[in-house]
């Protein structure tokens, strides 16, 4: 009983962390496809997870929906590491204040 209740304390989190993490992302690199398309999947599959999940309590763990949670799960954490490895690529001139010394320094 103790892991069920983990288990939705750290649904929790998670899901803070991904409306946070989209939130900015919105914030920040709205005309950025690369990063905005897999915050947008990110927030879908959120929804999907949540939704997959009182499905499995409500069916009593049936088998379909507990194995489609644990791959929500799955494809949940791929599209984060996604998000995070593109992020991460994201030139770094277009994070510097436009000053055109540091533009310049970057950019070598």
């Amino acid at each position: 009983m103790v892991w069920q209740f983990a288990h939705r304390v750290l649904a929790l989190v998670v899901a803070a962390m991904v409306i946070a993490t989209f939130a900015r992302v919105l914030g920040q690199h709205r005309g950025d496809r690369r990063l905005m398309v897999p915050a947008a999947v990110l927030l879908v599959l959120l929804c999907w997870q949540i939704f997959l999940g009182a499905l499995t309590i409500w069916t009593y763990r049936g088998i379909t929906p507990t194995t489609a949670h644990v791959a929500s799960g799955a494809l949940l954490w791929a599209t984060s590491v996604l998000l995070a490895v593109r992020a991460h690529l994201v030139p770094v001139a277009a994070a510097i204040p436009a000053e055109p010394g540091l533009r310049e320094a970057a950019s070598r």
